[in-house]
């Protein structure tokens, strides 16, 4: 597979799935390992207040849990077992 092929099919399962692509965005960066607001924001190049809700909204959703505070009190995020699973999909790609 030519890497424009993986982009475009990765593409298209994140713009065909339940979650937006901003939800689906911040649920690839906590699976590569961000775990903070902040951290995710900045990566993503987004404004806290939009990540912040997004976080709120995956919680809510239970593709997220929080497993500790980090020290200025804000929580710190990781995949629950359902997301990882809901993840691994977008890798499915089906061949032609």
């Amino acid at each position: 597979m030519k890497a424009i092929d993986f982009a475009t099919r990765l593409m298209r399962a994140c713009l065909n799935n339940p979650t937006s692509l901003m939800e689906n965005a911040v649920l690839f960066a906590i699976a590569a390992g961000l775990d903070h607001k902040d951290d995710i924001a900045r990566e993503l190049r987004h404004s806290p207040g939009a990540v912040s809700t997004c976080l709120h909204r995956l919680a809510k959703g239970n593709y997220i849990e929080c497993t500790t505070w980090h020290e200025d009190g804000s929580p710190l995020y990781r995949l629950t077992t359902g997301s990882k699973a809901y993840l691994t999909h977008f890798f499915n790609f089906k061949q032609h």
